[in-house]
């Protein structure tokens, strides 16, 4: 009857060191797993960037623009791809919808009878798609042949058969957008 107190406390003691350990196991394994998925989303993220670049090196063959620096130009488009969230950003979305929409407004103007608003409405064009360009890290290939045109203090290179050719580009420019958006 003198050892029943000691011993109660000792049948008590395995199983309290059981769920002690026990505990102990899982919490190394969700740190394994929180590593693990830390690791997953490392590779995964510098892989994407490899298939990116690879697949804007594609859309260089293509077209005339290229992306001057394609990891800026992913970090970008892709901001949360570090966490494992290869969503497209909805900020860079709404800039290209901006964009197209300030560029439908002012080509509106290309009707205009008058050559000299029909010429700064295609310096505006230009310009405003170059702008978009460097501020997104896009550069057009091929872009500084042809004639420097000034009208009103505006001022572009528009090349030979310059609407067509600012059409064209524009139109290329939307492809090659379309494009990156569209890799996953």
């Amino acid at each position: 009857s003198i050892f029943r107190i000691p011993l109660s406390i000792l049948t008590l003691v395995i199983p309290l060191v059981a769920l002690i350990s026990a505990n102990h196991r899982s919490e190394q394994t969700r740190e394994q797993l929180r590593l693990s998925n830390n690791q997953n989303n490392f590779t995964n993220y510098y892989k994407h960037i490899d298939e990116f670049e690879k697949h804007c090196q594609k859309q260089w063959n293509k077209y005339e623009f290229e992306i001057s620096k394609p990891r800026s130009f992913h970090k970008m488009l892709f901001p949360k791809a570090m966490d494992g969230q290869f969503t497209i950003s909805s900020d860079f979305i709404i800039s290209i919808d901006e964009f197209l929409s300030h560029i439908l407004d002012i080509s509106r103007a290309l009707n205009s009878a008058d050559e000299k608003e029909y010429i700064l409405t295609c310096i505006h064009i230009k310009n405003s798609l170059n702008d978009f360009c460097k501020k997104n890290k896009i550069s057009q290939i091929n872009n500084s042949e042809g004639l420097i045109v000034e009208c009103n203090g505006e001022i572009a290179i528009m090349q030979n058969d310059s609407t067509k050719t600012l059409l064209k580009n524009l139109k290329s420019f939307c492809i090659v957008i379309n494009e990156l958006l569209s890799f996953d």
